[in-house]
């Protein structure tokens, strides 16, 4: 038995290995590439050492493209000599720049931290050497060891879960897909998260007695992450029961098996089950061997991914398994404790709240069953219920365990490392993904991939990859489809925490208890305030130098100098701090990229205009309580020289300065070229020149102000935006200080023209001039608030707005609406708030074919009755998903 569990920890620890070491390097050759063609004047990037460490990192890097780990003890070790190495090396040359810039001026003080830096790099050289020696007689091997055939099954993997609760449903529509009318082969694809439940889903169809009596030939085959297309014929073979004496001479003949298998099925009804499938590869080795007749043949294929479901699947049909809900968890946590028997009134309860624990995973409900079994003490069962994934973790049952891991497993290193990263936000925490892909770009471990032109675009793709793997849930879209929260499955999160953990990658630290403890001893003992003992973070395990903190819980610091500590000189990212008391904070973070704050403050000088000195800066996000003051943020003219900003959001807004001129600064301005986000400028003139300094921008959100209506666009300089032909998102907010004053914005007031999204308030436009919007071939969401538009009658014209999805009208006078389903053929969101005086939606709205929701919000009755009118009439049609809300001050939902 130990030595049973002995084995279990050596395979726990190899799983653990397999991304920590990849984040590490990819994350290192990311600082060469920067301090190599940035930062050429540094000391340590003179020396040769640096150039010849990048080459033979990146080559490190490249060559571990083909590379997967064998899983055993000699990988385990040169995994974890990687890891460390590149660590090191990242300590060494942040830590040599960082002193570098605290001694400007001294620098015979700093010659001998410099050689010794020097001398660290040397031997971090030898190592990588004797590394790469030794991957690369591991990946040669490994390559010989793959060419030989791997196995294969013909029986099912044990699942454990032996009840069809929760997934009746489902089972009666796959069984009239399996036997249904259509006489062509098909092949039905059954896809969802590992242990959701697909193979019981699969296997309940596949003995179903109708199936039995309908299918004349039937087999099942578990094709898994390795296989051999000889291997899964003979698998099939064997399990249609065919005699080995039919083929066991040519058994490594592929296409002499291929051709058995097509024989024996050629004029027969079959049904093969193709289970766990990870690859499209294996449909197109293997679909020749099953004939394409018209009697009702059908091939069910279970797979986690959504593109090999895709791939193979030759109708509209597909099977998405979702979680249970809390009903069906307890039946079938129920069912598996007590069988045929009623459960204890007492425990019922308890019961309920354990089932509700597994968040809907079926394997994880049956493996806590286990649990329960041991016992019918509701005490038992009680500390159960308020530590459900902790006994889930212990449990002796590793089947939950190895299907997490075939998951994980299976992903390359970069998603390996993406989704670690998402396992450490909390339990049930909605993520932002706009945030969640800055932060990604801030940590240094994405690379370019083909197709995209920027990172962000790079960390979308790897999202998307991720949710097609049943790994990430999508929680809520953006009006114009792309993704906007994502969270995590809690099992899957607690399954990421223990790997990101063990190998450092992360702590799942709780940092307000760190800071609480650094505050009580600096509060008590002064002295220790710039010492560097004080240290929190490392008594719960984390690495000397902290380079990331995200804070979830509204952590409060009482003095920001917290960050001027020496183990934080490194820090990289900063998610979600508040602060309360204006300090010198980020004076020494050279190396920082992404900051976001909450100030708690009413003095507008708790933002230091150190953060606008740091030349590493990508992200950059200010918001502020409803106790703070809420006027702009005026930063200082150091703003147009921060090169590597990517994105500035203000919340309360920002008065950014005029471009200076070049003789006015000791250094040079210079392209803000990276700069894609820029929310939310106040009162800013939109010069040439300014335009000509961030050429790349994609969103912009802007405020004016104006006593004169007629002048605000030129006072501005909005024409210039048309200059921005990369801009995607536009949100324009005119104020005019006198209402009466508002009129026409001039012959130059136009548009960019390859606007994604656009929000406009206050400009106070008659509706024909709503042929400077639809001109616009790409626009998706038109959001049009308050006084946008002035006048009681629109009238949309035939062929405008081919491409809009979303639509919102907010706080408009507008009384008659006329459009038709001609004039918006692409619209799936039709949004109509405060507009009291539009007396109702055109009917013809509703013929939209892409229409899939209404919402009407403190609405005349007219835009009700309407609303209803059109939600009826596409139920008679047949259409049950459409949807029409309306929200009054009293909720009511139709």
């Amino acid at each position: 038995m130990k030595q049973r569990r002995n084995c279990v920890l050596r395979r726990r620890r190899r799983r653990l290995l397999e991304m920590a070491y990849y984040a590490a390097l990819a994350s290192l050759v990311h600082l060469l590439d920067d301090i190599i063609l940035q930062y050429p004047n540094f000391f340590l990037c003179k020396h040769p050492i640096v150039k010849t460490l990048h080459e033979k990192f990146s080559s490190l890097e490249a060559l571990l493209q083909d590379y997967s780990s064998k899983g055993d003890e000699a990988s385990d070790n040169v995994e974890a000599r990687i890891r460390d190495v590149a660590y090191r090396a990242q300590d060494v040359i942040e830590i040599e720049i960082s002193d570098q810039i605290d001694t400007i001026g001294r620098e015979p003080e700093f010659i001998t931290s410099h050689e010794l830096a020097v001398d660290e790099l040397l031997k971090v050289e030898q190592d990588v050497d004797s590394i790469v020696k030794d991957l690369k007689v591991m990946t040669e091997d490994l390559q010989g060891k793959n060419n030989s055939a791997p196995t294969g099954t013909s029986t099912p993997t044990s699942t454990d879960i032996t009840t069809m609760v929760g997934f009746e449903e489902y089972l009666i529509k796959i069984k009239d897909q399996l036997c249904g009318q259509s006489s062509q082969l098909q092949v039905i694809p059954i896809v969802g998260m590992g242990g959701i439940g697909k193979t019981t889903l699969a296997r309940a169809a596949f003995d179903d007695p109708l199936s039995v009596y309908h299918f004349d030939r039937r087999a099942w085959v578990v094709v898994s992450q390795h296989y051999h297309a000889n291997v899964l014929f003979l698998s099939i073979l064997k399990s249609m029961g065919v005699s080995k004496d039919e083929f066991h001479k040519k058994e490594e003949e592929t296409g002499f098996l291929e051709e058995l298998i097509y024989k024996h099925l050629i004029g027969q009804r079959y049904l093969i089950v193709m289970d766990d499938v990870w690859n499209t590869k294996v449909w197109d080795d293997i679909k020749h061997a099953f004939p394409n007749g018209s009697h009702g043949s059908r091939i069910l294929l279970t797979t986690r991914l959504l593109d090999v479901a895709n791939y193979v699947r030759s109708s509209d049909f597909l099977y998405q398994v979702q979680f249970l809900d809390a009903d069906a968890s307890w039946s079938l946590l129920r069912e598996k404790v007590f069988e045929k028997q009623d459960c204890p009134l007492e425990l019922e309860d308890i019961g309920k709240s354990v089932a509700r624990e597994c968040r809907g995973l079926p394997l994880a409900i049956v493996v806590i069953a286990g649990v329960l079994l041991d016992s019918r003490a509701t005490r038992h069962w009680e500390e159960v219920s308020k530590n459900v994934r902790s006994f889930l973790n212990k449990s002796e049952d590793e089947h939950l365990s190895n299907i997490l891991s075939l998951s994980y497993n299976h992903l390359p290193h970069l998603l390996k490392a993406c989704l670690l990263y998402i396992g450490s936000f909390p339990e049930d925490y909605e993520i932002n993904v706009r945030m969640l892909v800055r932060l990604w770009v801030a940590e240094g471990f994405l690379k370019l991939i083909e197709g995209c032109e920027t990172l962000e675009e790079a960390a979308e793709e790897c999202l998307k990859d991720l949710v097609k793997r049943n790994l990430v849930l999508i929680m809520r879209k953006r009006a114009n489809g792309k993704f906007k929260l994502c969270m995590m499955h809690d099992i899957l999160r607690d399954f990421c925490r223990r790997r990101a953990v063990h190998e450092s990658f992360f702590h799942g630290l709780d940092w307000e208890r760190c800071l609480q403890v650094y505050e009580s001893v600096t509060v008590s003992s002064p002295a220790t305030e710039s010492s560097s003992s004080c240290k929190p973070w490392e008594e719960y395990g984390a690495r000397k130098h902290v380079r990331t903190i995200l804070w979830f819980k509204g952590v409060r610091m009482k003095d920001a100098s917290f960050f001027e500590k020496n183990s934080l000189r490194l820090l990289k990212t900063l998610y979600d701090a508040e602060l309360r008391a204006a300090a010198p904070a980020f004076s020494r973070h050279f190396h920082v990229k992404y900051i976001s704050l909450r100030i708690k403050s009413s003095k507008e000088s708790l933002l230091s205009t150190n953060i606008f000195k740091l030349e590493n800066l990508q992200t950059l996000n200010i918001s502020c309580s409803k106790f703070a003051l809420r006027r702009p943020i005026i930063v200082p003219t150091e703003f147009w020289q921060m090169v590597r900003l990517r994105h500035v959001t203000f919340h309360q807004g920002v008065i950014l300065p005029p471009v200076p001129a070049d003789t006015d600064m000791p250094v040079p301005v210079r392209v803000l070229e990276h700069l894609q986000t820029l929310h939310r400028v106040v009162d800013f003139k939109f010069s040439k020149r300014a335009v000509e300094m961030i050429p790349n921008l994609r969103k912009l959100k802007i405020s004016c102000c104006s006593r004169d209506g007629s002048a605000i666009w030129e006072l501005h300089g909005l024409s210039s935006l048309l200059h921005l032909h990369r801009l995607e998102e536009l949100r324009i907010d005119l104020i005019f200080i006198y209402s009466h004053s508002r009129t026409s914005l001039g012959s130059d007031f136009a548009f960019p023209q390859y606007l994604n999204k656009l929000s406009l308030s206050g400009c106070g436009l008659p509706w024909n001039k709503m042929t400077l919007i639809r001109s616009l071939p790409s626009l998706q969401v038109l959001r049009l608030k308050i006084n946008s538009f002035e006048g009681e009658e629109w009238e949309a014209i035939e062929g405008e707005f081919q491409q809009l999805k979303f639509l919102q009208m907010e706080s408009l006078e507008l009384k008659h609406w006329r459009a038709d389903h001609m004039h918006f053929p692409r619209l799936q969101c039709l949004k109509i708030e405060e507009c009291s005086l539009l007396e109702e939606i055109p009917m013809e709205i509703g013929e939209i074919s892409a229409l899939e929701s209404i919402t009407v919000y403190n609405c005349s009755s007219g835009v009700e009755e309407s609303a209803r009118l059109i939600l009826e009439d596409q139920r008679s049609q047949g259409n049950d998903a459409f949807q029409v809300i309306v929200r009054r001050y009293a909720y009511s939902h139709w």
